[in-house]
């Protein structure tokens, strides 16, 4: 018999169940990692104040060591419309001890979205010089860092498609923030037929990408567009 855990109840699309096993999971066993699940199920349901108020509660019991509860806080907070609260928790995150293998593109893309997505110039400038300064500390060149290159223009649209893992799993994350990547582009072009067509794509991958910040993203973007 399969055994139930949070993580295969989402990959079903069983949400509403996925939360319910993680509390009672997390009662138990009091493993945080139950109510990061949590929050992706949430994420899907569209439940963002509980999102938010449960993302403040793993910030609390982590001391915010982990970039991604901020990312997807600020996503919830994005998706309900408050703008200055998403980039706060963003910038909160930029202080976390953890993050992805880079040291931190994933939520520089996040926050350079943000400032595309409201026209803030000086704050579009002020992320790259950020990007900048980590691609030159940063020998490696695996995943997410050909995202810092091509967002600093140092690659083109073929040599990030080509840097992606071959791996099935990994692929489909990787594409997600690769298309998310390709839409802020067209963003920061004013490009907005293009935009919603790459956002879009993001939510044709394979469920595995409810993992990547990215795609809720999209989703909120795409909420109200026809």
């Amino acid at each position: 018999m399969q055994q139930i855990d949070v993580w295969s109840l989402i990959k079903q699309k069983e949400f509403e169940s996925a939360c319910m096993y993680a509390d009672l999971q997390f009662e138990k066993t009091g493993n945080i990692s139950l109510l990061r699940n949590k929050i992706l199920a949430l994420l899907n349901l569209n439940r963002f104040e509980e999102c938010i108020d449960l993302s403040n509660k793993i910030i609390s019991l982590t001391k915010g060591d982990a970039d991604s509860d901020f990312i997807l806080q600020g996503i919830a907070f994005w998706s309900l419309g408050y703008k200055v609260n998403a980039i706060q928790c963003w910038e909160n995150g930029e202080s976390s001890i953890y993050s992805d293998a880079t040291g931190g593109i994933n939520i520089k893309l996040i926050r350079y979205f943000a400032a595309c997505k409201l026209g803030d110039k000086p704050m579009k400038e002020k992320i790259l010089k950020s990007v900048k300064k980590l691609l030159k500390s940063k020998r490696s060149t695996n995943w997410p860092i050909p995202v810092g290159s091509f967002l600093m223009d140092l690659i083109d649209e073929q040599s990030l498609l080509l840097s992606i893992s071959s791996v099935g799993y990994l692929r489909e994350r990787e594409l997600c923030d690769y298309y998310f990547v390709l839409a802020t582009k067209k963003l920061a072009m004013g490009d907005f037929r293009n935009y919603h067509k790459d956002l879009k794509k993001c939510l044709e991958l394979n469920v595995v990408v409810y993992l990547e910040p990215t795609y809720y993203l999209a989703k909120s973007e795409l909420q109200y567009v026809e």
